[in-house]
């Protein structure tokens, strides 16, 4: 495929995965949230945790039917995520200082994801690329779930102290 091609169907499969997640993650973990509050962060890492192998098979398979469904997919699981995430911000934050605390980890994210995180995974690719040729993206792209699984462990572990830490 053409690399303009790659660009606007991954754009448009994550997109929409994204947006659906979102708002279907906004429906379907609040009946979660109200049986145990600790689902605000259980839900992202069980979200998180589910991608981490689609995403694999994503970066690996020769199929682009295959790899472009995962893509949906996993934004779609990952996108879930989101509310409830946001919403563990919000009530582990005094009322007085909750617009403060997501806006810093929305800045995170950005300065993280879509800053560092591309830079970090093309410097990496060049790097592989010296022993895997074009593969070096691929395993590039497959090295950076590290900070996925370390994601997924750290929700988990705030699962754990979350009823001593809420606020609200």
């Amino acid at each position: 495929m053409a690399i303009d091609d790659v660009g606007w169907l991954i754009g448009i499969t994550s997109g929409i995965g994204g947006v659906i997640g979102t708002f279907g993650g906004a429906i379907w973990s609040p009946p979660f949230i109200a049986r145990d509050r600790r689902w605000e962060v259980w839900w992202p890492a069980w979200a998180y945790l589910m991608c981490v192998p689609m995403y694999v098979v994503t970066f690996m398979t020769g199929n682009l039917t295959l790899s472009f469904s995962l893509v949906f997919v996993t934004a779609l699981i990952a996108g879930s995520s989101i509310g409830p995430g946001i919403a563990s911000v919000q009530s582990l934050a005094e009322p007085r200082q909750r617009a403060t605390a997501v806006a810093i980890v929305m800045f995170c994210s950005a300065i993280l994801g879509q800053g560092l995180g591309p830079f970090g995974i093309g410097a990496r690719s060049d790097w592989l690329g010296n022993f895997y040729g074009v593969g070096g993206l691929r395993y590039a792209m497959i090295g950076s779930l590290i900070l996925l699984v370390w994601r997924v462990l750290h929700f988990f572990a705030a699962g754990r102290i979350l009823d001593r830490d809420r606020v609200s």
